[in-house]
């Protein structure tokens, strides 16, 4: 039998032969001893711990994107032929010589090829591999590239078609023990319900480029050739023609990519950036949920609509309708800027609302049922952390000097390495104004209830008081341009205050606003109270880098989209909820890379006392094309995701090894 015939069938079920203890080279065979032979062929010199060490490197798979780039500058021009060629001549060699393939780009009739990390051992993290078509070979319309909402909408639904097909090719080897076969798999990023602008598959002016992994084939610490060359040469080709490539047949059917369905999905896609730009540029409202949407999601830690949820259905009185661009008018509820209450009794859909709000920064796919609810694209979800560290941050708006031993401790220039409620949720409003957000999130159930309220008999009580309830505070925030949106249940005292209230019953939303006011005694609305008296809020006092850590030089593992592990720093955590905008583990991974890369602006002369916030929309909005987003990654092989500058902000506020210091306020 060939050896390709040999390989094959170690994934059919059947154990190769690697040969017993004979053949002259047991103890008296040959003249050679067994550990002779075995450092000859597996190498030697080193301890097995410092062998394990550089062999196997223990970061997970899904964090290879920590280590250096390997791709070579040179990078020649090989064709598939070649490709074959190097695999056939490896075979059988020690694994090792898979390195072969770095520093060459394997061109096909419709793709190129590029190895960007080739794996040191069978167990180490799989390699990373980039394929790139041009548009003549992809085939889209120039209609999908017109602009960047439509290229990542596209790019978003190719990603989702091409993960899918190729992890269902991974093969799966039968083979036992450390001889049998390995390797194999194939892996990529499978997109959550978001539609974001992802490393994984990108659509730019000049092609479409896929990035991915697959764990090299060897039997033991043998290279398999002939599977490896069935993968690279005959597998991945038919995927991508079937998931990177237009069909070619009438009407965009046919063998590849259905462009009627690519089209909806960037319509469906474009209409909702279209609809959240509205509300951007409104002066009246922060926000819409369009009639028909599904807010209940299925489970606490799942994204899928809950089967057989309330249809949203909005109040006439708030009702509101868009014409959008591609499909046609819609209906829903029009949520009013300055301070709006979502009110009703436990279990009624309150926070839900809330959640879906705050995913509302982020288009959705077709059929997640909150693809019509939008909200300001600034927007931040805010609330109490305890033990959260806090950096310079200026709380005294709302918190005034503290006590201690030393005498009474000013909290405008503020931090600790372990926040109270009332505290960190101060921190928190401010960092995010900080950020730029115009509007704010709270539920009260996540708040620390000496924040948000304090009722007239623990005023009598308490005299030394240093924290401002927010009440006295909320509409200050209001004249300062910050909308809040505000959940409770169990405080009026916000009725006074609100500018709206939507009441939840059974999940189906009322406007309670006039009969609010008339409880709370104040009939003509906020206004004609609280409003008239308040006075803007000082803008919040910038802070840049006194210096940061090398994260670069650390390998740090991912864990989620809130936590990542820094190594010898420890965890980074992002707590709860507390940066709703990060939602997949892709835009901690660019967080992580940003916070190198605003490090170095901060060294640069001329960037010295930049504000912070500035910073970050500087590093994440000249990262959208390839070349600018590669300098952002560490090392780009398709598991970063963009993040929003006012994330990257409030992910850099909670680095414990952050070092920041405040700016003066400009004369």
């Amino acid at each position: 039998m060939s050896n390709e015939g040999q390989q094959q069938q170690q994934w059919a079920g059947q154990r190769g032969g690697d040969g017993g203890r004979g053949g002259g080279r047991g103890r008296g065979g040959g003249g050679r001893g067994r550990g002779a032979y075995y450092k000859e062929k597996y190498g030697g010199g080193a301890s097995r711990r410092l062998r394990e060490e550089r062999e196997a490197d223990p970061v997970p798979s899904d964090e290879a994107a920590q280590w250096p780039m390997e791709v070579s500058n040179e990078n020649p021009i090989s064709t598939f032929d070649d490709l074959r060629a190097r695999l056939k001549r490896i075979n059988d060699k020690q694994y090792g010589a898979y390195k072969d393939l770095l520093g060459h780009t394997f061109t096909s009739e419709t793709f190129t090829l590029r190895f960007l990390h080739v794996q040191s051992d069978s167990y180490a993290p799989p390699s990373s591999i980039e394929v790139t078509l041009g548009h003549a070979a992809a085939g889209f319309p120039a209609w999908f590239l017109d602009n960047e909402t439509r290229r990542v909408a596209l790019a978003d639904h190719l990603n989702r078609r091409f993960a899918v097909a190729l992890t269902a090719e991974s093969l799966t080897p039968r083979g036992s023990g450390w001889s049998g076969p390995k390797g194999g798999a194939w892996g990529m990023v499978v997109p959550s319900c978001f539609v974001l602008e992802r490393s994984s598959v990108q659509v730019t002016t000049e092609g479409v480029t896929a990035r991915f992994t697959l764990s090299l084939p060897a039997r033991g610490r043998t290279i398999m050739g002939a599977v490896c060359t069935q993968l690279l040469c005959k597998v991945l080709p038919q995927i991508v023609a079937a998931h990177l490539v237009a069909a070619r047949g009438n009407g965009g059917g046919g063998q590849g990519v259905d462009l009627r369905k690519a089209e909806e999905f960037v319509k469906n896609v474009e209409d909702q950036e279209w609809l959240r730009e509205q509300i951007a540029m409104s002066d009246e409202l922060v926000g819409f949920i369009g009639d028909g949407s599904i807010l209940p999601r299925a489970a606490g830690d799942s994204e899928a609509p809950a089967p057989g949820a309330v249809p949203w259905v909005s109040p006439p009185s708030l009702r509101v309708t868009f014409h959008r661009p591609h499909n046609g008018p819609i209906s829903g509820t029009g949520l009013c800027r300055g301070l709006l209450l979502i009110a009703g009794g436990g279990f009624h859909g309150k926070s839900t609302v809330l959640q879906s709000l705050a995913a509302g920064v982020y288009s959705k796919v077709p059929g997640d049922g909150r693809e019509w609810l939008v909200i300001d694209p600034t927007a931040m979800h805010v609330q109490s952390e305890d033990g959260r560290a806090v950096h310079r941050v200026d709380i005294s708006p709302f918190i005034g000097d503290l006590p201690s031993a030393q005498g009474p401790r000013s909290s405008a220039d503020f931090s600790t390495a372990n926040a109270s409620g009332s505290t960190s949720l101060a921190a928190a409003v401010q960092e995010a104004r900080e950020a730029g957000a115009r509007a704010l999130l709270l539920d009260e159930d996540t708040c620390a209830t000496n924040f948000m309220v304090r009722d007239a008999r623990m005023h009598a009580l308490i005299s030394a008081e240093p924290i401002a309830p927010f009440t006295s505070r909320v509409r200050l925030l209001v004249a300062a341009g910050t909308s809040v949106v505000l959940v409770v249940g169990a405080s009026g005292d916000y009725l006074p205050l609100a500018d709206a209230v939507l009441g939840m019953v059974a999940y189906t939303p009322h406007d309670w606003t006039q009969r609010a006011w008339a409880i709370a005694g104040t009939p003509a609305g906020p206004s004609a109270t609280a409003a008239a008296k308040a006075s803007p809020l000082a803008p919040p006092r910038s802070r840049t880098v006194a210096s940061a850590p090398a994260l670069e030089l650390l390998k740090t593992r991912v864990d989620s989209a809130r936590r990542a592990n820094l190594g010898e720093l420890g965890e980074w955590d992002l707590g709860p909820a507390a940066v709703c905008g990060i939602v997949e583990p892709g835009q901690l991974r660019f967080a992580i890379d940003a916070v190198a890369r605003i490090q170095r602006r901060c060294q640069e002369q001329q960037q010295q006392h930049a504000r912070l916030e500035s910073l970050a929309e500087t590093v994440v909005r000249t990262a959208g094309t390839d070349v600018q987003l590669a300098q952002v990654a560490a090392r780009l092989e398709g598991r970063h995701a963009r993040a929003r500058p006012q994330d990257v902000l409030a992910a850099v506020s909670r680095l414990r090894a952050m070092r920041l210091v405040q700016l003066a306020r400009p004369m």
